[in-house]
């Protein structure tokens, strides 16, 4: 029921109103009324568990009715905006003690919404709530909850209160069902446990990937001194690995720094099996083929594991031509700068691909994280009306130096507020996220509650780069689709609809960075701006580069795909198998070798933990991606009228309707596929992307 959500009461930690908190010359971690020291993660952590079993006793004591669906919703968001935020805590806190004292919080909660998840009474009476409604809302909001949409599906933009309410209810009881409620009491303590171990080697290999003890080393003697100079340090941490990887000539010293980098965590590989066995023995005791089964239903934008296989195959077979003639460019380009005239090895793929594309890495426009910003701050009130504003941070309210936080202001006021973490720093997660601190929900007395966000990235002290501004671009995507919701409950605010959809929004972010027009708004902000002359031509040439190589970049991220669904799949091989798995299907998927080396790469692949079969959810937003923009911004990126369509059809609904709905409502009916019991997006849009960049690049 609560484990993905995130939300928030309004009195629990943080204060009401927005501008009492820019008030105060102090605040505590997040702008928080208590979290002002470590230790107050547990008086957080035991106030959420107190209101929540409150607000239980309140909703079991009262008689069925459309606002039991509103007091459970409350409940999650009690627990879930303290779990979240703890969480947030616990992987970016510069202290080691706040971390220490958020993981515990942490702990603490995941106890308590195991015991949500499996109450009984809790369950049935949000069953009985459903009977409060009338039988020909219940029967339409459980047709568009099943395997289709119901003949009179609703594509209008406009919200229906009652039909997000059954939406809700369906998922809250989608939810309760998965983790066992109607088991067999032993049955169901069997899955308890299972649940417990499968949480528990999940934060395992998270921490073994960032834990400095396991990362691998090279003896610094052994390395050239050019080498010792990408690299900086002999430990082999993702980004001294990547520095060595993508800069180092010498193919020998690649080959070492490769093999020692993707053979550890040693320990994920056991792990990593040790956790899709119980995935599977989990999804079978529920009566599932597959942990894929078990989270890619009829919910979903694919509707079935058997769907995103058939899309995974059919776009695979069309990316081949394309990314065989890329293949030929780096093999020639290998050639031209290498004294090693043979094929293409896991450890060039980094190095030719980086010498390919050098140029974009070069920040022509020389802009700063702020005039970043504030060219993003200008495309959003051209696209949207709307403006980001800086504000000042109080004392205490953020979690390490250099953090910045901004409202989201439109002509109806404040939209919410993101914090944006954007520099790389010792201990902090390499990879960039979105983190849901509180989402938007209507309060149980009557008020909206705003949402507040957070940006992790990982940039370096200069200017941006391209793949440094794309990073930006798509985060603030989550991050709008997050602040602009405007859903009744907290359960699908924003991006807590399913994964393959969530992942649209901020694919279409990046689109705006692809477009020259784009990027000449930007340079307005740039330190130094181009010269007119010949700005046009520089940023065209800029942004081709950044195109390069698509081809190959997305039979990669097949390959990841079927490797996620294979891994979740009705039958695991062994542990000393999986190796040999993973390279067969690279072999069948792409043309460029990786896992061929025998290095075992899924121990490093952390999406395998969080996405756990829908890291396809990328190709498909893609896809869905490529197709908006075509139809609605590549003649005018700045349209304003598409802008509000996008807004209006695909951010403000969250995942509050079926997102087959959504989509219906933004792209047009029958635009989704019908594939093996479920659905696909359209890939021609993108494939067309993929051609014209390869027919510029040929000229």
């Amino acid at each position: 029921m609560l484990r993905a959500l995130a939300g928030g009461h309004p009195s629990m930690i943080w204060s009401v109103r927005t501008a009492q908190v820019r008030s105060l010359q102090t605040a505590g971690l997040f702008g928080s009324e208590i979290l002002r020291k470590p230790q107050n993660w547990s008086h957080a952590a035991d106030d959420a568990i107190r209101r929540c079993k409150q607000t239980i006793q309140e909703l079991l004591a009262s008689p069925p009715s459309p606002q039991i669906i509103r007091l459970v919703d409350d409940v999650s968001d009690t627990v879930c905006q303290v779990t979240d935020s703890a969480e947030f805590c616990r992987l970016a806190h510069a202290d080691a003690a706040w971390r220490s004292a958020a993981t515990e919080a942490c702990i603490t909660l995941s106890g308590f919404i195991q015991e949500l998840n499996t109450s009984k009474p809790l369950y049935e009476a949000l069953i009985d709530s459903v009977d409060a409604f009338d039988n020909h809302a219940v029967e339409k909001a459980y047709a568009t909850s099943g395997s289709g949409l119901s003949d009179d599906s609703p594509h209008e933009k406009e919200a229906d209160p009652q039909a997000e309410a059954l939406w809700v209810a369906a998922g809250l009881r989608r939810d309760f069902e998965a983790a066992g409620i109607n088991l067999p009491d032993d049955r169901r303590a069997a899955a308890d446990k299972m649940t417990a171990g499968i949480e528990r080697l999940r934060m395992l290999i998270g921490w073994n990937v960032a834990d400095p003890a396991q990362m691998a080393a090279l003896p610094q003697a052994e390395l050239p001194a050019r080498a010792a100079r990408h690299a900086g340090t002999a430990r082999l941490d993702p980004s001294t690995a990547g520095n060595l990887l993508t800069n180092e000539p010498d193919g020998n010293t690649r080959k070492q720094a490769f093999q020692a980098f993707y053979h550890t965590p040693a320990q994920n590989v056991g792990m990593m099996h040790e956790l899709m066995t119980e995935r599977l023995r989990l999804a079978q005791l529920m009566g599932r083929r597959s942990f894929a089964h078990h989270v890619i239903g009829s919910h979903t934008l694919a509707g079935s594991p058997e769907a995103v296989q058939s899309f995974l195959d059919g776009l695979a077979d069309q990316l081949k031509p394309l990314a065989s003639q890329e293949l030929q460019e780096l093999k020639a380009l290998k050639h031209s700068i290498t004294s090693d005239q043979g094929s293409l090895k896991p450890e060039d793929q980094l190095f030719l691909l980086g010498k390919a594309k050098a140029s974009q890495c070069e920040p022509i426009l020389r802009l700063s994280l702020e005039g970043s910003l504030k060219g993003l701050s200008d495309l959003l009130e051209r696209v949207f009306g709307l403006q980001l504003r800086r504000e000042t941070i109080a004392e205490g309210e953020a979690w390490a130096p250099g953090i910045q936080k901004y409202a989201l202001v439109g002509d109806n006021g404040l939209m919410g507020h993101i914090y944006v973490d954007a520099f790389a720093r010792p201990g902090k997660p390499t990879q960039a996220g979105h983190y849901t601190l509180r989402c938007g929900r209507r309060c149980l007395n009557g008020t909206y509650q705003l949402p507040l966000v957070a940006l992790s990235l990982g940039l370096a002290e200069g200017p941006l780069n391209l793949p440094e501004l794309r990073t930006l671009f798509h985060e603030f995507g989550h991050a709008l689709n997050s602040l602009l919701s405007r859903t009744e409950y907290q359960h699908f605010s924003g991006t807590r609809g399913p994964l393959d959809l969530v992942e649209v929004a901020s694919h279409v972010m990046e689109l705006f960075l692809e477009d020259p027009r784009v990027l000449l708004l930007m340079d307005h902000h740039s330190d130094q701006p181009l010269d007119p002359s010949t700005k046009v031509q520089k940023l065209e040439a800029w942004q081709r580069g950044g195109q390069r190589f698509r081809s190959l970049g997305l039979q990669h991220q097949i390959f990841l795909s079927r490797v996620d669904q294979r891994l979740h799949g009705s039958s695991l091989p062994p542990e000393d198998q999986v190796g040999d798995m993973i390279s067969k299907i690279e072999s069948e998927m792409t043309v460029f070798p990786f896992a061929a080396s025998g290095a075992p790469v899924h121990a490093r692949f952390l999406h395998l933990v969080s996405y756990s079969s829908r890291y396809y959810s990328y190709l498909y937003a893609e896809c869905l991606a490529a197709s908006i923009w075509q139809q609605f911004f590549a003649a005018d990126p700045f349209d304003q009228d598409a802008g509000n369509h996008l807004r209006h059809a695909l951010l403000e609904p969250g995942g509050a309707r079926h997102p087959l709905q959504i989509m219906e409502s933004l792209l047009g009916q029958d635009h989704m596929s019908t594939m093996s019991n479920g659905w696909g997006p359209p890939t021609d849009a993108l494939l067309q992307r993929l051609v014209q960049t390869q027919l510029i690049g040929m000229h």
